[in-house]
């Protein structure tokens, strides 16, 4: 990854001088790593492959929730009419919910 990441490397002396170019080329090739006494220290990428990322990471959270969940045994199963008595819910009253699409 480290070497991965030094081939696109730009000095940060060199980001000031042209920042205008930089985005232009992250905007067509992709994240540019800015680096700071020849160590990466910056990260520049299009608001889209950020938003992508997050999102990655919290299906991968949310993966490793579940993952852990299911890894512990239960002490009870619970049906679904004990559950709507726990909460006060009725056959009648879920039936007069709309439909719900989920895609």
């Amino acid at each position: 990854m480290q070497t991965n990441m030094m081939e696109q490397a730009l000095p940060v002396a060199a980001f000031g001088n042209m920042a205008g170019h930089v985005f232009d080329d992250v905007r067509a090739n992709g994240r540019k790593i800015i680096t700071e006494n020849d160590r990466p220290a910056f990260v520049i990428q299009t608001a889209e492959e950020y938003n992508t990322l997050m999102e990655l990471l919290a299906d991968m959270r949310v993966e490793q929730i579940a993952a852990e969940r299911l890894s512990k045994p239960r002490e009870k199963n619970v049906t679904m009419e004990e559950m709507m008595d726990e909460c006060g819910v009725t056959q009648a009253e879920l039936d007069a919910l709309p439909e719900v699409e989920i895609e």
